[in-house]
């Protein structure tokens, strides 16, 4: 049980933001929460190619995207991420509570939304709903099933 507890200290992140101020921001709240391991930083949105190469070398659970910079070119990638295989989930990210981002991230593919101050308690509630989609995912994939049949009996 020891092991499954550590497994879920972190989900693995691939952080994706052009907005440096927004990134350290958020990078400074993850010692306390011990939320995402991020696995590698992006300074700039990336083609869908790059994206797609990054994603299948790191294999993170999540995307942690940066709405505020370009919320047109956010959305477009939450779209390629939410295509990829493995399925990746997106969080975004965003320097104000805004409804229009959160609406249009939402719609696109994004699956939880994050804002400065990046508030301790809002980031572990939205990593245990995380947590909820990503495990599923992985349990099914590794335990096996029962088959059981049912067949006629003639005399």
């Amino acid at each position: 049980m020891n092991g499954n507890l550590r497994q879920e200290s972190s989900i693995t992140a691939l952080l994706i933001a052009p907005d440096r101020a927004l990134a350290q921001q958020f990078l400074d709240t993850l010692p306390q929460t011990k939320a995402f391991q991020v696995l590698a930083d992006l300074k700039s949105y990336p083609p869908a190619q790059t994206l797609e190469i990054r994603a299948r070398q790191l294999c993170p659970n999540v995307v942690l995207l940066d709405l505020s910079s370009d919320l047109a070119a956010a959305v477009d990638l939450i779209k390629a991420i939410t295509e990829l295989q493995p399925p990746v989930h997106v969080v975004g990210l965003h320097s104000s509570n805004d409804s229009q981002a959160i609406l249009q991230s939402l719609r696109a593919g994004a699956v939880e939304f994050l804002h400065a101050p990046f508030e301790p308690n809002t980031q572990r509630e939205a990593v245990n709903r995380l947590r909820r989609m990503i495990v599923p995912e992985s349990a099914s994939a590794s335990v096996g099933g029962k088959v059981i049949a049912f067949t006629s009996a003639k005399p």
